[in-house]
Parts: C-alpha cells; sequence; structure tokens
C-alpha cells in the first residue's frame, strides 16, 4: 500500500514547518524516541487544535492522524486532508476510520490519535462552559469568563474534579469560585496537603482515555510512543514542549485495561515532569 498524501504532506511541511518554529519556538525533548521504520501509533494528551501540528514538526515520518469528520469537512478541511488525516465519524463506530488506520498499520506507517477522545478545554465545550458559568454571571460578562477560560487552559478533567470535591462538601462553594477559573496550583496544593488521592489528582491532568490506541496496537503489533504537549500555544514566550516517552507494545490482547492504563499513566508522568 503507498503511503497517502506523502507528497503533498512533504510539500506542506516544507513550508510551514520553518515558520511554525519560529512562531511557537516549540521545545521537542526525546523525538528519538519515534522509531525510524516500522508501525508506530503516537499518543498525546489533547489541550489544543494545533496538537498535531507540534507533532508532525518532530519527526521525518509522516504522522496520519485520526480527525474528527468535522475539521475534514470545515474550512480548513484541505489542510486535515493534506496532511493524511483519517476521517472519524464520532456519531458512530465508525469502522472505516478503524480499518483505514489498521491498513497504515499493517503497512508499517506512522498514526497519530488523541486517547481522550476529545479536547480537554472546557472553553471549547459550551454546555459545559455555561454550566460553570453560572457561578460568575453576577461578576463577569460572558465574554470575559470565556477570555479567562482560554488564557488559563481550564481543562474539564480540572472542572469535574471540582465538581465532585464540592458535591461531596470536600471543599467550600467559596473554595471553588476563587479556583476554578485557574485550578492548576490549587489541585495540586489540595494533593501535596493530602486533601486529595493521587488517583484523583491524576484525573485532574487528563480526561480518561479509551481503548482505541491500546486495540489497534493489540491488531497491528504497533509500538506505542506516549507524549505530551505542556505550554501555551502563543507567540514566542510560551514555555510550549513536547515530551516523547518510552515506546511500548501490547502483548496481552486480553489484558487491554492494563495497557490503557498504562498509556494514561505514562502521558501524565510527561505532563509533570520537569
Amino acid at each position: 500500500m503507498k503511503e497517502p498524501h506523502k507528497i503533498g504532506y512533504k510539500v506542506l511541511l516544507t513550508i510551514l514547518k520553518p515558520i511554525y518554529k519560529l512562531y511557537y519556538r516549540p521545545t521537542i525533548i526525546n523525538k528519538e524516541a519515534i522509531p525510524n521504520e516500522g508501525p508506530v501509533i503516537i499518543c498525546s494528551n489533547h489541550i489544543h487544535l494545533f496538537d498535531q501540528n507540534t507533532a508532525l514538526i518532530s519527526t521525518n515520518r509522516m504522522i496520519h492522524y485520526m480527525a474528527k469528520k468535522e475539521h475534514l469537512e470545515g474550512k480548513f478541511g484541505w489542510f486535515f486532508k493534506t496532511v493524511g488525516c483519517i476521517r472519524v465519524d464520532r456519531e458512530i463506530h465508525d469502522e472505516n476510520a478503524k480499518g483505514e488506520a489498521i491498513r497504515l498499520l499493517n503497512n508499517g506507517y506512522v498514526i497519530g490519535l488523541f486517547p481522550e477522545g476529545t479536547r480537554n478545554q472546557i472553553s471549547g465545550k459550551k454546555d459545559l462552559n455555561l454550566k460553570l458559568y453560572k457561578f460568575y454571571k453576577d461578576t463577569l460578562s460572558y465574554k470575559k469568563f470565556l477570555k479567562i477560560l482560554k488564557r488559563n487552559m481550564v481543562c474539564i478533567s480540572e472542572i469535574t474534579l471540582l465538581d465532585k470535591l464540592l458535591k461531596e462538601k470536600r471543599i467550600t462553594k467559596e473554595e471553588y469560585i476563587n479556583n476554578a477559573l485557574n485550578p492548576k496550583e490549587y489541585i495540586k496544593k489540595l494533593y501535596i496537603d493530602k486533601k486529595i488521592s493521587k488517583e484523583e489528582y491524576y484525573s485532574s491532568i487528563v480526561l480518561p482515555n479509551k481503548f482505541g490506541a491500546v486495540s489497534l496496537a493489540s491488531k497491528t503489533g504497533a509500538l506505542i510512543v506516549p507524549c505530551a504537549v505542556t505550554g501555551k500555544y502563543k507567540f514566542y514566550n510560551n514555555n510550549l514542549t513536547l515530551k516523547f516517552g518510552n515506546p511500548f507494545k501490547v502483548n496481552d490482547s486480553d489484558n487491554l485495561e492494563k495497557y490503557r492504563q498504562k498509556l494514561e499513566n505514562e502521558i501524565i508522568k510527561l505532563i509533570l515532569s520537569k
């Protein structure tokens, strides 16, 4: 099977790579973890639309990202198609997307996916941010509220944990309101002060990983390469970093939960590593 879109991918990357690197100044750590040949699945946390771009510039190998159909059908659809994205219909169990991913891996190519299944940013989820906004509607305009969420990159997983702690009366409503718009350090302090467990702290960092990556790896023998993006997508001085972890194989198809949890923990450790 000839690798699809390879020429367009190379041309586009040659043009955009230096511009992207100059603008965002990303730091790439341990990119040598990506094997030079053989089937590979790149798995990262997902905080921004450009997460895949930061991975694309990290290797000379083409990465076919699995992307929701809305991206390929939107105004930037030409870009997602040119870089060889696999169209995924998230409203159904998309066997066509799964089959395409398996074909690519069986031919020794690289695919990329986000095991969380969606972007872990509450600003882009209107139903969720409106639910949070009720605590601030008397003090902030909705426009300013959204601006704060985006600037602080508030995660769905962080608010999910704070909602749980508030419901269980382990934090007060005042503590919730004072910290929900910039929760990272507050949640970290709760963990340091032993007010939440390690499992709860980890749950605030990423959304629960789905089984897609480990299932594909078990079917194709592909190596999974975990990675983590941290920092912000802002011009020049933003600490944008992509860290790659050690590759691993899924050797036991009857115990996918173990590998799903391993992948999730590896990504979290990369996020927390200095």
